[in-house]
């Protein structure tokens, strides 16, 4: 069951997907896995931000500024490069989790993604198909 406001995603991996995906149902989309990670283990080789780069690519020239986000592998020391790639934010679990004090590892990456998206992010705030506009950071 769902909530009042459903925020409704979809993983994505590739370009093909990506023109594929039912925007007019989604509020955001995760793109990855960017890199290795030690959370899941799907088989998949990590995408990389070359693959990041396209597939968000895809989504600007179909809709725009879609809200998206980098899944998979990401921590405070790569999350910036994650942004500058094109995502709008990260989503994350061992960057916390496997940390002593996921409450100060939270605060690090939070510091990097928001200092990133002033750097990087487009100026067009990235809004889904439910009219969620997407929170900056992490």
């Amino acid at each position: 069951m769902l909530g009042p406001g459903p925020f409704i995603g979809l993983s994505i991996r590739t370009v093909e997907q990506a023109a594929a995906a039912p925007l007019a149902l989604l509020d955001y989309v995760g793109i990855g896995g960017v890199y290795a990670t030690t959370s899941k283990t799907s088989g998949k080789s990590p995408i990389g931000l070359d693959g990041l780069r396209k597939v968000v690519g895809v989504f600007r020239e179909r809709i725009g500024n879609f809200p998206t986000c980098g899944i998979a592998g990401i921590t405070a020391a790569n999350a910036e490069a994650v942004i500058a790639a094109g995502a709008d934010g990260v989503s994350v679990i061992s960057a916390l989790s496997h940390r002593p004090d996921p409450q100060a590892a939270a605060r690090e990456l939070r510091a990097v993604v928001d200092a990133a998206l002033k750097r990087y992010a487009p100026k067009v705030p990235a809004v889904g198909a439910h009219g969620h506009a997407q929170e900056t950071g992490a």
